[in-house]
């Protein structure tokens, strides 16, 4: 996952995007790709007696189809959490649903669960009885690296 830092006006911006491979062209050009050389190797078969491989090709086939579908509907998922002087926002968008969460700044705490099994964790913003989990589309080093700099910037009575 990518993870950009900007220094704004008002304050500090991270800003979290998964990493894109291909374009809708090449998604395309894959998919019939592994269609015509699937669908080949298949008629090889079926011509050679073995016609049950024509319906597990189209399965395979089908199956690419709907990893690729998955893979385009989230490649535009973003996570941005802006730290100004006052407040804290949390925004994102997963899968074309957009959220937003705004807190003052003096109020927010940070939580960190961490998952002993991996040595990662979640990161999460609370404030007034709301919590909001952060850094989904990120790494655990990436989620460790963020909550070092958010502690500084939210202050060091946070909760671990």
């Amino acid at each position: 996952m990518a993870l950009m830092v900007r220094q704004t006006l008002a304050g500090q911006t991270w800003v979290a995007q998964p990493n894109r491979a291909l374009s809708p062209a090449q998604t395309r050009a894959l998919l019939l790709a592994a269609a015509g050389i699937s669908g080949g190797i298949a008629s090889g078969f079926a011509i050679a007696g073995a016609w049950p491989v024509l319906p597990f090709a189209g399965i395979e086939i089908g199956a690419l189809w709907a990893a690729l579908r998955h893979l385009r509907r989230h490649a535009d998922d973003e996570e941005s959490l802006e730290v100004t002087d006052r407040q804290v926002i949390v925004s994102r968008s997963i899968a074309g649903r957009r959220e937003r969460h705004e807190f003052i700044r003096y109020w927010t705490r940070l939580r960190v669960d961490h998952a002993p099994d991996t040595g990662g964790g979640r990161l999460y913003l609370r404030s007034h009885g709301r919590e909001v989990e952060i850094g989904q589309l990120l790494t655990d080093a990436q989620k460790q690296a963020l909550a070092a700099e958010l502690r500084t910037q939210l202050g060091a009575a946070q909760e671990r």
